[in-house]
């Protein structure tokens, strides 16, 4: 039952980090586009052959548009569950377990980099993250 209860717990309050690296992706792909458009923007004629379908300056514009949606629909998203997260967080009794978690899930650190910022031990991390995990009061 507890490692279920971990498992299901760790799979909701996961969901951000999930949300956040789309987000991470798509603005890594927006600058891709963006990179494009200048390139398009600036494009000369050098009589050298180019192979392969032409992209218009209209079709990137256009991507990029759509993808400044998508990121905007994902932050929307992130908002209303890290504001779920926060309060779920503010249940738990131990404050260190509270503060390790938020470490993890918002500001999506790793175990190891949370016990070098908090100057706790790595293992002690990982049993305030576990503990805290089964701890969290998750109302679906």
């Amino acid at each position: 039952m507890s490692d279920e209860l971990f498992k299901i717990n760790k799979r909701f309050l996961n969901q951000y980090r999930i949300i956040m690296s789309k987000v991470d992706r798509l603005e890594t792909k927006l600058a891709r586009l963006d990179e494009r458009k200048f390139a398009l923007g600036n494009s000369k004629i050098t009589g050298m052959p180019k192979g392969g379908i032409a992209l218009s300056l209209e079709d990137t514009v256009a991507q990029i548009d759509a993808t400044n949606r998508r990121i905007n629909e994902h932050l929307q998203d992130a908002r209303k569950l890290r504001g779920q997260l926060e309060n779920i967080f503010d249940q738990l009794i131990n404050s260190k377990q509270a503060e390790v978690l938020d470490m993890y899930f918002i500001e999506r650190l790793g175990l190891y980099e949370i016990s070098l910022e908090t100057s706790y031990s790595y293992r002690y991390v990982t049993q305030l993250y576990t503990r805290g995990v089964k701890s969290c009061r998750i109302n679906n």
